[in-house]
């Protein structure tokens, strides 16, 4: 093997393996709450998706139940990430102004603990320092 050829081929891979690293952080999730939601057992709270034919839905999962492990599960095991994420936008949004992006929000949110009958938002630094300019 020429010292072209071999040249070619790792140049060859290289780019290869640079485009699917760059499709890879490109799909990006959406997920308002993703990292911050927990269940009532302080285990964190994954957003994951299923879909049917044309039908998408959007869920966030505790990762006891991800990992098959239900005896160490929470009260709740999943929950509409839709419902959820828009009851935390709406009280956390009273911190922020009307026209508050996702990222806004997301900044102004510590943690989420999400049990059966409650939702309760840890507000971060920031969001405490806005509340206290008003």
């Amino acid at each position: 093997m020429t010292q072209d050829l071999w040249n070619d081929v790792r140049q060859s891979l290289g780019d290869h393996l640079g485009a699917a690293r760059t499709k890879r952080t490109r799909q990006s999730s959406d997920a308002l709450l993703m990292g911050k939601l927990y269940d009532d057992s302080d285990r964190r709270m994954n957003p994951t998706w299923a879909k049917k034919g044309s039908k998408h839905w959007r869920y966030y999962v505790s990762q006891a139940a991800q990992q098959g492990d239900k005896s160490k599960a929470a009260s709740i095991l999943r929950v509409p990430a839709a419902d959820v994420e828009k009851r935390v936008a709406e009280a956390v949004g009273k911190h922020s102004s009307s026209d508050a992006s996702p990222a806004d929000i997301r900044n102004l949110i510590d943690r989420v603990v999400i049990s059966h009958a409650s939702i309760r938002i840890h507000l971060s630094e920031v969001a405490e320092e806005a509340t206290a300019r008003f």
